[in-house]
């Protein structure tokens, strides 16, 4: 069990940290981006696996849940900076997901664990926060353990329209003995357990990355898988299971290592951003939620992930791009800032990690000022040790 400290009712402090750091409007000046992470109290030597944001304290404002590989730790959004209020040593945790999974408000987490290279038996971990700051694992009594899953990515996603977030579970596969790995989808049964199911999700294709998104806006959620070999989306078919439509729609492509749904140019509809290792590659949405032709593309050096968000303050959303190592040496990551609806990106400087290897990055507004921040991890592989960087926009 564990326990956060008391609810802060804003976010005023964090505020003002970021902005002493931000310079000038937006509206003046030149834009420059600055690393805060130590500022706001995140390591700068540290392993890597995945970083997830959610309110945890149900105070409105953004916290930080982070798998260092080797623990996992609750970061609370205090105002002041990123409190480590609660960690969970060793376990080989991976990826983790934050929601409500029993209604009462408060924010719950779910940890995916790996399984010693699938030759050991395992529990994923279900952190319920049932009262205001105190965690325990249920994992067990809701059902949720995937003792033989080779853990891997994770998230809480709406499948049949229900108050309740149901699971998906994405794992590697296969195992090194008679048990399977698959992907598993879990339906919510009114906040006290799950129960498990085929669902058009179940299948050992492995997951490097998961969105849930409604990429046809037909008020369902979908989830957008890369498997280990190529591209999934399923659609979901109004709460009667799913299909994996990638093919269909002519983006089942391999080696995909990080893909991400999100209306970049402000029409509407949602474009396919995709990272494989040496390619950077954006396919806008088109009517009738298919995809057209690709209008961005990027050569890459050691393509690792895509995050999306407003890290300047102007215009569409800006691209961070992480790169990982080649040979041992990190290789520079990128920022591409929006210039214009008509798909016009501009390179601009960021600060790199000069340690560790690139792996995992997100986008959250930390302290409500309209701008996001990119949280980029620099830990991976195992022995690669790096910053858990902040990066912030600076004007003037």
């Amino acid at each position: 069990m564990g326990r956060l400290p008391g609810r802060r009712a804003t976010a005023t402090a964090l505020v003002a940290a970021i902005i002493a750091l931000s310079g000038t409007s937006p509206a003046t000046g030149l834009v420059s981006v600055r690393d805060v992470g130590h500022q706001l109290g995140l390591p700068r030597v540290a392993s890597s696996w995945d970083v997830d944001t959610g309110d945890l304290d149900d105070d409105g404002d953004p916290d930080l849940v982070i798998s260092f590989h080797s623990s996992v730790a609750f970061y609370l959004n205090t105002g002041a900076g990123l409190e480590p209020v609660f960690t969970v040593a060793g376990g080989d945790p991976h990826d983790c997901t934050i929601g409500d999974v029993d209604g009462n408000g408060l924010g719950d987490v779910y940890c995916t664990r790996g399984a010693s290279h699938g030759t050991s038996v395992k529990a994923n971990r279900l952190w319920m926060q049932t009262t205001p700051g105190s965690f325990e694992d249920q994992a067990a009594s809701y059902g949720v353990e995937d003792p033989y899953g080779r853990g891997r990515r994770t998230t809480f996603l709406d499948i049949d329209g229900d108050p309740f977030p149901d699971l998906f579970v994405g794992n590697h596969h296969p195992r090194r003995n008679v048990f399977p790995s698959p992907n598993r989808a879990f339906l919510n049964v009114n906040g006290t357990s799950f129960s498990g199911g085929d669902l058009g999700l179940t299948s050992t294709s492995g997951a490097r990355c998961v969105q849930a998104v409604d990429q046809n806006l037909d008020g369902w959620e979908d989830v957008l898988v890369c498997g280990d070999h190529r591209l999934f989306l399923y659609r979901n078919l109004q709460g009667q299971g799913f299909e994996d439509v990638a093919k269909q729609l002519g983006v089942g492509e391999r080696g995909v290592r990080s893909a991400l749904l999100e209306d970049l140019n402000g029409d509407g509809r949602l474009d396919l951003t995709t990272v494989m290792r040496t390619r950077l590659t954006v396919r806008p949405g088109r009517p009738g939620a298919i995809f057209g032709r690709p209008v961005l593309v990027r050569s890459l050096a050691a393509g690792q992930r895509v995050a999306i968000g407003n890290v300047d303050g102007r215009r569409g959303p800006d691209m961070y791009i992480v790169q990982g190592c080649v040979h041992g040496s990190n290789m520079e990551d990128m920022l591409l800032i929006d210039r214009t609806a008509a798909w016009s990106f501009r390179a601009l400087s960021s600060p790199q990690a000069r340690r560790g290897c690139g792996d995992v990055a997100t986008a959250v507004d930390l302290n409500a000022d309209g701008r996001d921040e990119f949280v980029v991890m620099n830990g991976r592989p195992t022995g690669y040790l790096g910053p858990v960087q902040v990066l912030t926009s600076r004007w003037g």
